[in-house]
């Protein structure tokens, strides 16, 4: 009768210590979907915001509206040796060289995000990242053709060569947007879907 309950005791030890293996198994499990969960929704979180941020740079470097504040004059030492033309080209430059910063910030934040997207959940989201990086260069080439040509140092033969290849390209480097005639602009339209497809792919980890 004593072994009897002696191995009655072991049995019901051997499934209280099996049980409680189970349930910390279970339980660990548990935090790590929990954790998982949480780091993705963060990772997605910051992509999407950094994707807002990126594009509200791109609309800020188009605005079409440039104030004297904004573009700078050519120091003393520079100023005395150029013509009035070259002085306003160098203001437009700088003007377009500081606007375009905020978008290589933004682009750079977006970086070590895309990478830890890329080892989280593969190749996915890359391609969506990457038509809206596209949309940049080609801003990158509208802005770079704009300021060859209306630079006054440039070699006639060089502008006339931009100029055809140009005729071929939209006109984006300036948003045309317009509320008050409900006109829309083309550029920033692809650039708006861009990042709503990209919203789309991080939707299912932005539940919480």
């Amino acid at each position: 009768m004593i072994d009897n309950l002696a191995d009655a005791k072991d049995v019901i030890t051997l499934i209280a210590a099996l049980s409680a293996i189970y349930i910390g198994f279970a339980g660990l499990n548990t935090w790590k979907k929990q954790l998982k969960g949480k780091v993705e929704y963060e990772l997605s979180r910051r992509i999407l915001k950094g994707t807002l941020v990126y594009r509200d740079a791109i609309k800020a470097f188009r605005s079409p509206f440039m104030s004297t504040s904004e573009m700078p004059i050519p120091p003393d030492e520079k100023r005395d040796k150029m013509t009035p033309d070259q002085q306003s080209y160098y203001g437009l430059a700088k003007v377009y060289e500081e606007r375009w910063k905020s978008i290589s910030k933004a682009r750079e934040t977006l970086y070590p995000d895309e990478l830890e997207a890329e080892a989280l959940w593969g190749d996915g989201l890359k391609p969506l990242l990457k038509t809206l990086f596209n949309l940049e260069h080609e801003l990158l080439i509208s802005v770079r053709h704009h300021l060859q040509l209306v630079n006054p140092d440039t070699h006639p033969k060089t502008k006339e060569t931009i100029e055809k290849i140009d005729a071929k390209r939209r006109d984006i480097l300036c948003d045309m947007s317009d509320e008050t005639q409900n006109q829309t602009d083309v550029f920033q339209t692809d650039i708006n879907e861009a990042i709503d497809k990209i919203a789309d792919y991080l939707k299912p980890h932005l539940k919480g």
